[in-house]
């Protein structure tokens, strides 16, 4: 029934008013309900936010309570070091006692023979002493008719000897006879004496041995006795399977007479300048092929992003700076091409990389002239300088050394970081023994400001000295790249030889290992070489 449906007006109009109320009265109710579903959804929110922000906070107690632990563990970390630090202290003290006890005991004849001591007794039972001295006596003087004369005669041609077998000088030989067990002992002079030769002494007899050319006459002996016992005396050293002296520390003499400089001049036998020198001033050949090039690289779509950061200002720095860490290569051949020598992060396709690489070489060829047989060993020269500048540019770990940094304990671990068995010689010297063709060290000269590569390649029992120099000589004319040169270490003849790396603008990692590898790999090819058996072959890897 309707409000109209009422036919009293006060009735209809009372319904009316009271309909009116309902409906406001079910708005208000609707209104409750929409809060309510609001309400329960911002309480679901808050509750999510809530569980986030416990999460969050153990998380972080987690956190604490870990850090914590570090800490204590560091703390108990810190004292077992703290303590074996001052056990170290503690020895080393004791050690620097004991040192100086030693350094202050008078010194005794030890019961181990010396290989200098073992090659006296050899000599001492060699030589024909009685023989010797009946042609000194005639020309002795004796005026008071000194019944021991045969006894004096006898030490000082010992000491004569001894200045031949070691190359001294008359005061090198007095001071060693203050130094040296064996040699007092060959000379018959008592451990205990004060009273040794002098310098004087020993060059008085000198000049008797003028008298009638006895000294001539002496030599002619020895000679003949040193070829019966196959002996040899080569440059005041006398070298056999199991008698070896020492070498001469003295400077050559030149033709002229005058004393030779005993410096050596730091400088690698061949670089690749030197190859360029035969077709102009080498800097500007190289600034001219180099700008080409990149001008040629950037100007095709297919390789123009191998230079992509690569300026030329960075191309010929580093084409300059580090010419030498690039070690003179072997002829280009089909068997051994032109390779990408960056990373394989940093390489190209090997398409692109051809065809740089042929851009390259028909340019040396075609406009700067350089003999068609030699353009490709250039090519892979100058690229390989090209792969480092790309990869410098890409590295974000550093990847080159600043001058003041460099120190054996750098070099030390970055080959032993790199595969290599190292020993740390010195503050400024390394020894590689292991990981590479042969073992080689590493010097930091800091006069010259080079990094020195020497490798020492020993020789057989059987090998005299002589045949040693001739290998050496051979090796040097056949090896543009290597200079060898003949010495003796360790009482044992050797051959040695260096190269040199300048490092006043910095010493790139990569190149460091390659010319190090390529270094050890041209002297193991040399060894090669010798089909007489005359070195100790190079152990592999």
């Amino acid at each position: 029934m309707t409000v109209a449906q009422f036919s009293d007006p006060l009735i209809a109009q009372t319904l009316e008013k009271h309909y009116g109320q309902l409906d406001t009265y079910l708005d208000d109710l609707e209104s409750l309900e929409i809060s309510k579903e609001e309400s329960a959804r911002k309480l679901v929110v808050c509750e999510n936010a809530l569980n986030a922000i416990e999460l969050e906070l153990a998380r972080y107690t987690a956190k604490k309570v870990t850090a914590l632990n570090e800490r204590n563990t560091a703390k108990e970390a810190n004292k077992i070091i703290e303590a074996r630090t001052n056990e170290l202290l503690s020895k080393i003290e004791k050690l620097k006692l004991v040192i100086k006890a030693v350094e202050e005991k008078p010194v005794e004849k030890s019961a181990k023979t010396t290989r200098r001591g073992a090659f006296l007794k050899k000599m001492d039972h060699v030589m024909p002493w009685g023989e010797l001295i009946s042609l000194i006596q005639p020309i002795y003087p004796n005026p008071s008719n000194n019944k021991n004369i045969d006894r004096e005669i006898k030490q000082k041609l010992r000491l004569y000897y001894l200045q031949q077998w070691f190359n001294l000088s008359n005061i090198a030989l007095e001071e060693l006879l203050f130094d040296s067990v064996s040699m007092r002992d060959f000379a018959g002079i008592a451990q205990n004496a004060t009273n040794l030769p002098d310098a004087a002494q020993i060059e008085e007899f000198q000049r008797i041995l003028e008298t009638d050319d006895v000294k001539g006459k002496l030599k002619t002996k020895t000679d003949q006795l040193y070829k019966e016992n196959s002996l040899m005396i080569t440059g005041g050293s006398i070298i056999d399977a199991s008698a070896v002296s020492l070498v001469s520390t003295q400077p050559k003499a030149k033709k002229d007479g005058t004393a030779a400089k005993t410096e050596k001049v730091k400088g690698n036998k061949f670089s690749f300048l030197d190859s360029l020198a035969k077709y102009g001033d080498p800097k500007e050949l190289l600034t001219e092929i180099v700008t080409e090039l990149h001008k040629t690289v950037v100007e095709k779509k297919e390789t123009r992003h191998y230079l992509f950061n690569s300026s030329v200002e960075n191309l010929l720095s580093d084409q300059f700076k580090f010419v030498s860490y690039v070690f003179p290569k072997e002829k280009i051949t089909q068997s051994n091409p032109i390779t990408q020598t960056a990373p394989p992060a940093m390489r190209i396709g090997t398409g692109p990389f051809d065809e740089i690489a042929h851009a390259l070489t028909f340019m040396l060829v075609d406009w700067f002239k350089v003999e068609r047989k030699i353009a490709p060993t250039m090519t892979a020269h100058i690229l390989e300088l090209v792969e480092e500048t790309r990869c410098q540019i890409e590295d974000f770990t550093q990847s080159m050394w600043k001058p003041v940094e460099l120190k054996g304990e750098l070099l030390d671990r970055f080959f032993s970081q790199k595969g290599y068995i190292t020993r740390k010689v010195s503050e400024s010297e390394v020894a590689i023994i292991g990981g590479a063709e042969l073992p080689f060290n590493i010097i930091i000269d800091t006069v010259t400001k080079n990094l020195v590569i020497k490798a020492m390649c020993k020789a057989n029992d059987w090998s005299n000295l002589d045949e040693i120099q001739t290998f050496a000589n051979e090796l040097n004319e056949k090896t543009p790249a290597l200079h060898f040169e003949v010495e003796i270490v360790n009482l044992k003849p050797v051959m040695t030889t260096e190269y040199y790396l300048p490092y006043r603008r910095g010493v790139p990692h990569r190149l460091l290992l390659k010319v190090c590898k390529a270094f050890t790999l041209a002297i193991a090819k040399c060894l090669e070489q010798d089909e007489r058996n005359l070195m100790v072959k190079a152990a592999g890897k």
